[in-house]
């Protein structure tokens, strides 16, 4: 499933998880290139709330644009979003 969020300095994600699962919460460019790791952690039955600033791995800034978040549970795509930072 893909979904749109348009954002300005933060982005809440919201993963509701139906049994325990190994997860990882990624955020790629527009070119598919791996921009940012939100959270790599084992979740037990659930639901869990991750926020993202517009900055990427280093503290900067990000460039407004067009942005995708991916989570990744046991092996297996959960979930992407698009999504749009507006600076």
């Amino acid at each position: 499933m893909l979904t749109q969020t348009l954002f300005n300095l933060n982005v809440t994600f919201s993963v509701k998880a139906e049994s325990n699962i190994s997860a990882e919460l990624t955020i790629f460019n527009i070119k598919g290139q791996k921009f940012k790791t939100v959270s790599e952690r084992i979740m037990k039955k659930g639901t869990y709330t991750d926020s993202r600033d517009g900055n990427d791995q280093l503290g900067e800034p990000c460039r407004s644009g067009i942005y995708f978040e991916k989570m990744i549970g046991n092996g297996k795509q959960l979930s992407l979003s698009k999504m749009k930072l507006l600076r």
